[in-house]
């Protein structure tokens, strides 16, 4: 038995050596490949090549941070070599060092709020994008989610890996997203990586799943990469979540320490801002969408109206249906007086989406008007010894019919002696195919037109209007319209910089106080024109006006004889001026042209029943004008189009917690206001708009909304506004404050922070934060 057990000992003492150098000899070798692997994926690395062959000696730098998994560096043990532990599934940390502090953990946010459809295409078509979003943030990580609909957002920055390696990376979306990457940091290099939505549809993912995914990618650790992120946001639950995988591993969301910003951003709106200070339209670039179908158009050198008074015999024109009368409530309106003209040739004013376009003049009819009247002017100018001219082409032609009469507008290029001119008078063509001229119905080449808008915190739209204006002057070279704005204190753009910086020779700007009101902004506006011979157009914001308007507008705007109401096209949702769809405005007469002196002649605008309210104004003009025995000229403008809109938060003086708590948002205060409890029918309540992520004052940019135990939410003086501010999340039953976790509760008659475990006292409904007393949280000084 004694021998036995030594035989047993001995056994035990080889195996025992066996397997420790077994296992010495499998795990050197592990150590070596993992090493050696990391050496070529880091840089800098915990170690090099040449350390390789000390790999049995003391490991002591410390490893960094990886996926939000520490490497756990421990004590050595007593008697032991310190050892390290590295998870299989850490990566390395990345080094931001390069980037500047205020660079860091962010990346650039843009949203454009009410943007109807859910398609990327639409998103890129509308007339703001990309360079006029509504609200300018930060986000720490790629996730969003604003309980909201009808939106695009627009996120811009730099990835930094933190190991080199395959990427894949995809989104989780309600909407659509395409996203572009780099191969580098230049944006120049960016390309389409990941598209969510195939033409058609407007898939929905759930949470935290992951199916569309991009191709691999080999990134490497300590470069950056630019990328641009766009996600469109139509009907549903609203949810953006970007996420990456390393060498086929799980998709996380990208989170803030893999990012930075593409540049710093200060202020919550962008609008004081020139384009070329935007460094953000590289793979975006704002292109000017065109309709093919129209034409170029340059005023033209016309034909002197002194050569063409003696060239027909003398009439006037004065319609049956134009005399002063006794008109009901909207009586003209009801009745369409504005009586629309036929027109020669085709203008493609039957667009896809509508019933009707401009009537077309027969063309026998157009042809030989112009060839007879052309036979008139001739015979004239032979009497005077003046060379022939000769018709190079019927421009445009129009024709309305009264009795036994036609007013016809004739248009005709021709050439005189080797020079191009245009001929543009009314005659009126009789039912036995007679000649005469419309002496007392002609129209002043030289017209000073005026444009009036009422503007309030509609700064995209202020910037487009100016951009389609400079456009239009550009091309058009008429110096002969002025843009008047009456401004009802917006805070979202300052209107005088951005004319003063503008392209346009004439404009003024007119600020007032109290709230909007459509019909004293354009009161305002012809109380400021003190040439009874100038045109007035009451215009709109949110229109994409052709090159031809201003002189079409002078064409249809006969003093003491005619006003005029170019019909434009309501746009569908989705649709823009390159493939236009949608139906024509005919019970609307808010764009409407009259002279100054047949605009004081019907006692402007009603000011006193359209105080503050707005919808009628037009038709109560419209009654005054048909009333006074004005006639009302009617044509559909091809190019002339209303872009699709949503209404919320548009006009008007009530400030209500009626929108939903959709968007990042502003309080309406005055300083050292309060956040308590009161009436859910206050006026003060919030505004919608403002900087995406933080609360900011919309009037006084200085003050920050802020808490203390003792005071509650406050505002406060402060030189880093509009900037800081209390973050907040917006849940459907409260709020949160962002980095305390705490919520909005109620105590007695005011609202504090609190815990969150209170907040049911607190019920979003209805757009409103409503407390179980009926009452809403509102601002009170």
């Amino acid at each position: 038995m004694k021998e036995r057990g030594i035989m047993m000992l001995v056994v035990g003492i080889v195996m025992g050596v066996l397997v420790s150098t077994l296992l010495h000899s499998v795990f050197s070798t592990q150590n070596y490949t993992s090493f050696e692997k990391l050496s070529n994926q880091c840089e800098p690395c915990i170690c090099k090549k040449s350390d390789v062959a000390e790999i049995n000696s003391v490991v002591t730098k410390p490893l960094p941070t990886i996926n939000n998994i520490d490497v756990v560096e421990k004590d050595p043990p007593k008697n032991e070599e310190a050892t390290t532990r590295v998870d299989v599934k850490s990566t390395h940390k990345v080094d931001l060092n390069s980037v500047e502090p205020k660079l860091r953990n962010f990346v650039t946010s843009h949203f454009w709020a009410n943007m109807c459809g859910f398609s990327i295409q639409e998103f890129k078509n509308h007339p703001h994008f990309p360079n006029k979003p509504h609200h300018i943030g930060t986000l720490e990580k790629l996730e969003t989610r604003y309980f909201t609909e009808d939106y695009g957002q627009r996120l811009i920055g730099y990835i930094h890996p933190s190991q080199d390696g395959k990427y894949k990376f995809s989104a989780s979306a309600g909407g659509c997203v395409e996203m572009h990457l780099s191969t580098d940091s230049h944006h120049d290099n960016a390309e389409i990586i990941l598209e969510t939505c195939e033409k058609g549809s407007n898939p929905k993912t759930p949470v935290n799943e992951f199916t569309i995914m991009s191709k691999e990618f080999t990134l490497h650790a300590g470069k950056k990469y630019y990328f641009e992120l766009l996600h469109k946001m139509g009907e549903g639950a609203d949810r953006l979540q970007v996420a990456w995988s390393l060498n086929g591993g799980s998709m996380e969301v990208i989170r803030k320490e893999f990012l930075s910003a593409f540049e710093d951003v200060k202020v919550s709106h962008f609008l004081g801002r020139e384009d070329d200070e935007w460094q953000l339209g590289h793979i975006h670039k704002q292109e000017y969408v065109t309709d093919p179908m129209i034409q170029p158009f340059t005023i033209p050198t016309y034909y002197p109206d002194e050569g063409l008074k003696q060239v027909l015999p003398s009439c006037s024109w004065q319609p049956s249906y134009a005399h002063p009368r006794q008109v009901r409530l909207y009586e003209a309106a009801n009745k369409y007086i504005c009586k629309e003209s036929a027109v020669y040739p085709n203008d493609h004013t039957l667009i896809e989406g509508s019933k009707k376009g401009n009537e077309i003049i027969d063309e026998f009819f157009a042809k030989s008007t112009a060839k007879r009247y052309l036979e008139s002017v001739n015979a004239w100018r032979l009497e005077h010894d003046l060379n022939e001219l000769k018709l190079l082409k019927i421009v445009h032609m129009e024709a309305k019919r009264d009795g036994s009469m036609r007013r016809v507008l004739v248009e005709l290029d021709v050439d005189d002696g080797g020079k191009k001119m245009r001929i543009s008078r009314y005659v009126i063509v009789k039912d036995d195919n007679s000649l005469c001229d419309a002496a007392n119905f002609q129209w002043r080449k030289k017209a000073m037109v005026h444009i009036i808008i009422p503007v309030q915190n509609q700064g995209a739209w202020v910037k487009h209007l100016v951009e389609n204006l400079e456009r239009l002057y550009e091309e058009t070279k008429d110096d002969n319209f002025n843009l008047i704005l009456t401004d009802f204190g917006s805070t979202d753009i300052d209107t005088q910089a951005l004319l003063e910086n503008s392209k346009l020779k004439r404009f003024q700007v007119f600020n007032l106080d109290g709230p909007f009101s459509r019909s004293i902004g354009i009161q305002k506006g012809l109380d400021s024109v003190k040439n009874p011979d100038d045109i007035i157009f009451t215009c709109d914001l949110h229109l994409e006006i052709p090159p031809i308007l201003v002189e079409d507008i002078r064409k249809h705007c006969i003093k003491g004889k005619t006003g005029y109401n170019p019909v434009v096209v309501r746009l569908d949702c989705g649709s823009f001026q390159d493939n236009p769809t949608g139906t024509w405005e005919l019970i609307g007469y808010g764009l409407f042209g009259l002279y100054k002196s047949d605009f004081d002649y019907i006692g402007g605008m009603n000011t006193k029943k359209f105080t503050y309210n707005w919808g009628g104004e037009d038709w109560d003009m419209l009654d005054r004008v048909y009333g006074k025995g004005l006639e009302c000229e009617r044509l559909r403008v091809y190019g002339f189009y209303h872009f699709f809109h949503s209404k919320k938060s548009l006009w008007g003086k009530r400030n209500l917690l009626t929108e939903k708590l959709a968007l990042p948002f502003q309080f309406h205060f005055s300083p050292n206001a309060q956040i308590k409890l009161s009436s859910c029918d206050n006026d003060n309540g919030f505004w919608f708009y403002g900087a995406a992520g933080a609360l900011r004052p919309t009037v006084q940019r200085k003050y920050l909304l802020t808490y203390d135990n003792s005071r509650g939410f406050h505002f406060v003086e402060s030189e880093d506004a509009p900037k800081a501010g209390q973050h907040f999340l917006f849940e459907h039953d409260g709020v949160k404050e962002k980095f305390t976790n705490q919520c909005w509760v109620v105590k007695g008659s005011s609202v504090s922070l609190g815990n969150c475990l209170d907040r049911a006292k607190i019920k979003y409904e209805d757009g409103k934060l409503k407390v179980s007393n009926g009452q809403c949280i509102g601002i009170v000084s």
